[in-house]
């Protein structure tokens, strides 16, 4: 039943910056033997770790699995106690969690030098592994991510990786689909895990469970090493931790707009930051999804915007701008589109319509992702009502 080696076919070119199995030129290994090769010729040993990714989701750090596990160490206590106390929100600091992920994209490395090396194991006994294929600021292809791994594996950051350990078992079956290779019941060696060891002594395995990849840190003596929750907890960005408004709790539908301090870090760069006057709550948007308002606000301003400026509109004003958006959104052809913003007449300094500029930049992107922008209005509209009272005004800056 076990499959022999294959190779992708990918050719690293990810559609839309984000990532594809398919696309990963990765080969799919099982044999011990070339697994050992292959890695002996990425020279892993002597490189210093700088950073570290996972690009998608890690399954036991969403809130509910966080959540289960602190009520799990915590049997000592009456139920009612333990309920209290499991609430993602009243965690004691202390309480110990396992540095280990399970993941079904790939964990990224990048060393002193710049190179990254890629690894994942699609399905138990297979490893995929590469180096410098895969853009380090690859968009998740499944689930979006939830861990800052930097941060989980803090430990490693700086460490020096002085082996790669290809460890092995024997079997007479397909882990995968339990069942028997053939009908002699013959064995065969698979690759268990493979452990990067460090300086320290510490390392970190990678390997296969079912058609997850498990990454964790260990010790010498191959036992999982531990974060208190304290330490845990900066390194958590699920969807509540992005994307609800800690001063208002207002939760956005668009996976676009981020929220406070932690949605802050994971904006992407440039990102535009908009702060209601006299209050506490802050959003902020990637300047590459600003783009409906940016549209508006150009309309409001009669000039090309500037991601890098700063703006402060009453709340009239920014009334208006998100009428406008609305307005852009509400046309069904792009021609008439076209013909309703040039038909503003905003002139650049050169004497050119800003606005046909602005379009034939961007008109076909705006197009094609309508439904985003319609979205990011409604989030808008509802987080204004919560944050903007008349008299006060929306300050909007980028960095």
């Amino acid at each position: 039943m076990l499959q022999s080696t294959f190779y992708s076919e990918g050719k690293n070119e990810f559609k839309d910056y984000t990532f594809s199995a398919r696309e990963w030129s990765a080969p799919t290994i099982v044999d011990p033997k070339e697994t050992k090769e292959r890695l002996a010729d990425l020279r892993l040993e002597g490189r210093v770790i700088k950073r570290m990714k996972f690009i998608g989701l890690s399954y036991y750090h969403v809130r509910d699995w966080i959540e289960s596990h602190a009520y799990d160490v915590m049997d000592q206590l009456d139920e009612e106690e333990r309920q209290k106390r499991s609430d993602y929100n009243n965690i004691s600091p202390d309480i110990l969690f396992g540095r280990h992920a399970e993941i079904d994209e790939p964990l990224l490395i990048k060393f002193e030098d710049n190179d990254v090396f890629e690894i994942d194991t699609p399905q138990e006994p297979e490893f995929c592994f590469s180096m410098n294929c895969i853009p380090w600021w690859i968009h998740a292809g499944t689930n979006l991510p939830n861990l800052d791994a930097n941060i989980f594996f803090a430990p490693c950051i700086g460490r020096t990786i002085t082996a790669v350990e290809v460890n092995t078992y024997s079997t007479d079956k397909d882990p995968m689909f339990n069942t028997f290779f053939d009908e002699e019941h013959s064995t065969r060696e698979l690759v268990s895990n493979i452990v990067l060891r460090l300086d320290d002594g510490n390392g970190i395995s990678i390997g296969g469970s079912i058609d997850y990849c498990d990454v964790a840190l260990i010790d010498q003596k191959k036992q999982l090493l531990t974060i208190p929750f304290q330490e845990l907890k900066p390194a958590l960005f699920n969807w509540e931790d992005l994307h609800i408004d800690p001063e208002t709790g207002f939760e956005a539908e668009s996976p676009t707009f981020f929220f406070g301090s932690i949605g802050s870090k994971h904006a992407g760069s440039p990102y535009m930051t908009l702060a209601p006057d006299e209050k506490e709550s802050s959003l902020h948007i990637s300047y590459t999804d600003f783009l409906l308002f940016e549209w508006a606000i150009t309309w409001q301003t009669k000039d090309f915007f500037d991601e890098y400026g700063e703006y402060e509109f009453n709340a009239n004003q920014w009334e208006s701008i998100l009428k406008e958006s609305g307005i852009i959104l509400s046309y069904n052809s792009f021609d008439d589109l076209y013909d309703y913003l040039t038909g503003h007449e905003i002139k650049h300094h050169s004497g050119a319509n800003v606005f046909r500029g602005l379009l034939n930049a961007n008109g076909a992107k705006f197009w094609k992702y309508k439904d985003k922008y319609r979205i990011q209005l409604n989030d808008m509209r509802e987080w204004t009502k919560l944050v903007l009272a008349n008299g006060e005004t929306m300050k909007i800056y980028g960095f």
